[in-house]
């Protein structure tokens, strides 16, 4: 052979090997479909329906004779020398309204049946032919879904896997609360005592436990009007950090929580006087304890919105003294109000 043919052959050779391994890269998953025994129109309709749905699905099908015996025999034996992942037979009922729908799962080795009404409308074939694709969907479901790992299946292969995923149910949403989070929102805190309403910003840090969780909630800046009396005015200023511990149920979408914990707060005043009185600052300090009750709306995997009232008892009572006159007063208790935002981490 001359050099020139050789060359030839080794680029022809080259080409066949080419192919060949594309056409084994892009090799489709087969399904067969037994043939009915009978010459019954509806069964020949609804097998030729079911192939091209399943060809449409990107399938390779393959048809097969149907050996004797029942409907079991039919699909488990039927010439087991196809690489097919699954068999499917249908056939008609003793009393001819019904048709039985067998389907051999090879990947989970399972045997279903189903009994459907043929009916006498125009799309009884169209209808059968779709049941007998929502069945073999169902049965492949165990194969895409994380199977116990006791007794593994075989794994699907990856065309079959993108045809059942449409059918699969969605994965549980963790709520928030039962990991760690982080939270941002506005705090309200009334005081009985005569301090008034005051607002400012709040965050927080949780780890959940289970249904329960713990937290540390920190607020600052809480300002609200200024405290009067007939000798003058005070502006005050509040803070406050706890650790809380809590319980929170599962939010479905939406769910509750309760909790109660301990701290610190501190009242700083800050005041003006009419003569012949001085103004003077003052920064009182009190241990903190506190419980309260919210709801929880969880709008994503990662992210929920909170609403939250709460009672606040300290001790001391811090109180703004204004010419020697109590001038109002927190924790007697003081009520709080919040909202915000959680983030999961």
């Amino acid at each position: 052979m001359s050099r020139r043919l050789r060359a030839a052959a080794l680029v022809i050779a080259a080409t066949v090997v080419h192919e060949a391994r594309g056409r084994a890269d892009t090799a489709r998953s087969q399904v067969a479909i037994v043939r009915p025994a009978t010459g019954d129109r509806v069964l020949r309709e609804a097998n030729t329906r079911l192939r091209a749905e399943l060809l449409g699905a990107g399938f390779d099908v393959v048809e097969v004779d149907r050996p004797p015996g029942d409907g079991r025999s039919e699909v488990d034996d039927a010439d087991e020398s196809t690489p097919s992942f699954a068999t499917v037979a249908i056939n008609r009922a003793p009393n001819g309204a019904f048709a039985d729908v067998w389907i051999s799962d090879h990947v989970t080795r399972k045997t279903v049946v189903r009994r459907l009404e043929v009916g006498s409308a125009a799309d009884a074939t169209a209808v059968l032919a779709i049941r007998a694709l929502e069945l073999l969907r169902a049965s492949l479901l165990e194969v895409v879904a994380q199977p116990p790992p006791s007794s593994p299946p075989a794994p699907a292969p990856p065309d079959v896997a993108r045809w059942v995923a449409p059918a699969m149910p969605p994965p549980p949403r963790r709520p928030v609360l039962r990991g760690t989070a982080v939270g941002v929102g506005v705090l309200t805190l009334h005081g009985l005592g005569g301090i008034g309403l005051a607002a400012g910003p709040m965050a927080s840090l949780s780890r959940g436990l289970g249904p329960m969780f713990v937290r540390l909630t920190v607020a600052d800046l809480l300002v609200g009007p200024e405290v009067d009396a007939a000798a003058g005015s005070a502006t005050v200023r509040q803070e406050l950090g706890a650790l809380t511990v809590g319980w929170a149920s599962e939010p479905k979408p939406i769910g509750v929580q309760a909790w109660m914990g301990a701290g610190g707060f501190d009242l700083q005043a800050q005041g003006s006087a009419a003569p012949p009185y001085r103004p003077t600052t003052g920064v009182v300090g009190s241990f903190l304890w506190t419980a309260g009750v919210g709801g929880v709306a969880q709008i994503g995997a990662r992210f929920a919105l909170t609403a939250d009232v709460s009672a606040v008892f300290l001790d001391p009572k811090p109180v703004v003294v204004i010419a020697g006159r109590d001038a109002g007063g927190a924790g007697a208790p003081s009520v709080g109000a919040s909202v915000g935002a959680l983030v999961g981490l």
